[in-house]
């Protein structure tokens, strides 16, 4: 509803994942590997705490070491508490971080539906809500080799220069330029 009032575009289908699907797919997929400071290592594990606390693990578990830096192999709960730091940077920042775990993973997926399709089913179905139908999701399943030939392209909404910090009720927010943002979707995506 939000997307389609906002920014003028129809969503008749979606999926919704949680948390834990979000982790359980990024472990169905082996893991990913970013490249990460000391410091974004630091709030991994802090985020760690509350998601094991949550989930009922022992707190310490998936912990990182904080001496390394660069290249680095996250599993899904580490993939998870990195994509979620709002600390580092804005929330841009927080966003673009999302997009780089979801990139390293859709790379990953072809591969991972042929060698691993069970596993991966079974750590998203109970943790994700979908208007698909059981046949939809099969269809697109058999697609997933055509992943590999296209390229992935990411963006950010609002676009640059299309908004402005503003505070209303006490509270800093953006004022979105909406006309711009549908314009600018209007083109990027239907090409009118």
């Amino acid at each position: 509803e939000t997307v389609e009032k906002n920014l003028d575009i129809p969503v008749n289908r979606y999926v919704l994942v949680n948390f834990e699907a979000f982790a359980n797919l990024v472990d169905a997929v082996g893991g990913v590997d970013l490249e990460l400071t000391t410091e974004e290592i630091e709030y991994v594990n802090g985020y760690l705490v509350e998601y094991n606390m949550l989930t009922g693990r022992p707190q310490g578990t998936d912990d990182m070491d904080t001496s390394v830096s660069g290249l680095v192999h996250l599993n899904g709960p580490q993939a998870l508490a990195y994509s979620r730091n709002r600390y580092l940077g804005t929330d841009f920042g927080r966003t673009e971080r999302q997009r780089k775990v979801l990139t390293a993973v859709i790379k990953k997926l072809p591969t991972s539906l042929l060698t691993n399709g069970g596993e991966l089913m079974d750590g998203l179905l109970p943790n994700l809500t979908t208007n698909l139908t059981q046949n939809e999701i099969f269809r697109l399943s058999l697609m997933a080799g055509k992943l590999l030939t296209y390229d992935i392209v990411s963006d950010n909404i609002p676009q640059p220069g299309t908004y402005q910090d503003v505070i209303i009720r006490k509270m800093e927010v953006l004022q979105v330029d909406f006309d711009a943002n549908i314009q600018y979707l209007k083109e990027k995506l239907y090409g009118e």
